[in-house]
């Protein structure tokens, strides 16, 4: 992952809500990791992510460069505990074992929940604690709601689960570029690998050309469903209410919720339609005008693409909804509006990341 730059990060500059997605430092590989200087900040706990972080994910084999830095950790009197959340503990097991290190499997990332039961099981304060992985959704964040230091390691192979790649590495892509702002590469460091590509000047006009067929067709969508719900007549009455009385009657167990008004179960029946118009208006011009991918005999895979990208993107949506909604504190209503913002950046750069590297993509 280019987006793992050597060097360190200006914590206390940052907004709080920023701060929690930071790492103190970032490194190429486990290897970098500066053991003495660990244990001369007062750290002696060292938490550990596993699959691409110690080995390569999916296997059982442990690099020989993983093997000289454990035993080099022990050697200066490090605690080492491996956290995973696995669905095989059989083989965390076996691993542990063999790196003869010690572990702690308990609820997902970024619960602090791991963290704690691994720093009572060794007695450690969150101050003589670090954690190094290579995830900032996980690992990271983690680690900062537990008040321990984290180490954010580029992960070691390109093979990892489907979730984290087309969920977990795309925001991670967001974020690192937020918390850019407050970097300080190492000195030995090579060119910023975080200035082209994705942040080109083309790109991000095309971004705002994505963001403004965005716009338009959320107005659409919504426009329509108004339209729909209220103001086309059927028989005398508005559609929506000729529709959801039809469709209460017919099917009274299918949408008992809209029993005491029955306008609500027109919503998922006219939906359709206007989610569609959306879509279909987001494909247009996003073909046409964002991405210039005009070419005929192409459209029609160009299409399937896009909507599946688009299904994807809501899919992605109300997970990151789900999930900062939870994390977020405070007020239920100031947690939602948090997370829904959030939610929407991140499925917003999703979405375009996928459409342009994929549905509009030129053919090779």
């Amino acid at each position: 992952m280019r987006h793992v730059k050597p060097g360190t990060y200006a914590r206390h500059t940052m907004p709080g809500a920023l701060r929690r997605f930071s790492p103190s430092e970032s490194l190429a590989r486990l290897e970098d990791v500066d053991l003495e200087g660990l244990r001369a900040s007062g750290k002696r706990l060292i938490l550990l992510d596993v699959d691409n972080t110690l080995i390569p994910w999916r296997t059982e084999e442990v690099p020989d460069a993983t093997h000289r830095w454990i035993e080099q950790a022990h050697a200066l009197g490090f605690e080492l505990c491996a956290v995973s959340n696995t669905s095989k503990p059989e083989r965390l097991a076996r691993l542990c074992e063999s790196m003869r290190i010690g572990f702690v499997r308990d609820k997902n990332k970024p619960s602090r929940r791991m963290f704690l039961l691994a720093m009572e099981r060794h007695r450690a304060t969150p101050e003589e604690t670090v954690m190094i992985g290579d995830q900032l959704l996980t690992d990271v964040l983690g680690a900062n709601r537990s008040r321990i230091d984290a180490i954010w390691v580029r992960p070691m192979a390109k093979q990892e689960f489907l979730g984290t790649r087309i969920i977990s590495r795309p925001i991670e892509r967001v974020m690192a570029r937020l918390l850019h702002r407050y970097f300080q590469a190492a000195p030995t460091d090579g060119p910023d690998p975080m200035s082209p590509g994705l942040y080109s000047r083309e790109t991000l006009a095309q971004f705002g050309k994505f963001a403004v067929v965005g716009v338009g067709s959320t107005l659409i969508d919504a426009g329509l469903m108004f339209l729909l719900m209220f103001f086309v007549p059927w028989d005398g009455r508005p559609l929506g209410q000729a529709l959801g009385e039809w469709a209460l009657a017919a099917y009274p167990d299918l949408f008992r919720f809209a029993a005491a008004r029955p306008s609500d179960a027109a919503v998922p029946i006219l939906k359709i339609p206007a989610t569609a118009a959306a879509i279909l208006n987001g494909f247009y011009w996003n073909r046409r005008w964002t991405f210039e991918a005009r070419d005929h005999a192409l459209r029609a895979r160009q299409f399937r693409r896009y909507f599946v990208v688009a299904v994807a993107a809501m899919v992605v949506n109300a997970a990151v909804t789900t999930v900062f909604n939870n994390i977020v504190p405070g007020h239920p209503k100031q947690s939602l509006l948090v997370a829904l913002v959030i939610s929407t950046v991140v499925a917003g750069v999703f979405n375009f990341y996928f459409q342009r590297k994929w549905t509009f993509a030129p053919p090779e």
